[in-house]
């Protein structure tokens, strides 16, 4: 297989299932640049859902299909019912999860941070990318009729589980150390 060959694979995944129904997003490279697609299987039949050729993350809950729109600037939580345009629920730099529990959406993410400002180095780890410092820490979001921050801190929330009670993993305590702690969520406050 050459190199244009291989830019011409795409793949499935992030496959979730429903009732009568399969979602899954198709990735694939076009001008140099990834791009994906959300597809759904009902009945033999495969109908491809979006069209921006930037979503990911499919999630098919009570008749609703929820997704991530990105760019390079921001990711957007979508919500997209059977016979409607998509819905924007709420934007953020970046969007690692998200999760839908009763009326409630919890998205973990990160805000855009000012690289002009200096950094302050208060741990042993400092976080790099291609870019530099990485400054942003992903925090824990909760939506219902408002995005509300409502776990955050010099730390990031790397995980969510929600299964009549609500778990987070974060690095709040050994971030320098790579170990995670697990907490219990009290949406009662």
């Amino acid at each position: 297989m050459n190199s244009n060959e291989a830019y011409n694979v795409r793949y499935a995944n992030e496959i979730v299932s429903s009732d009568d129904s399969v979602f899954f997003s198709v990735k694939y490279i076009k001008n140099n640049e990834y791009h994906s697609l959300i597809y759904r299987i009902k009945d033999k039949k495969m109908l491809q859902l979006t069209h921006n050729e930037n979503e990911r993350s499919p999630k098919y809950i009570n008749n609703k299909l929820y997704y991530i729109k990105y760019s390079k600037e921001n990711e957007s939580l979508m919500a997209l019912n059977e016979l409607s345009e998509p819905e924007t629920i709420a934007t953020f730099y970046k969007i690692k999860d998200y999760q839908i529990y009763n009326d409630n959406i919890f998205v973990i993410a990160s805000e855009n941070s000012d690289n002009t400002e200096p950094f302050e180095a208060n741990q042993i780890k400092y976080r790099f990318n291609g870019r530099g410092l990485i400054r942003s820490r992903y925090s824990l979001y909760k939506i219902n009729n408002k995005v509300e921050k409502i776990y955050s801190g010099n730390f990031d929330v790397n995980g969510i589980g929600i299964n009549k009670r609500i778990i987070i993993e974060t690095t709040e305590n050994n971030d320098d150390y790579g170990l995670a702690d697990l907490y219990e969520i009290d949406l009662n406050g």
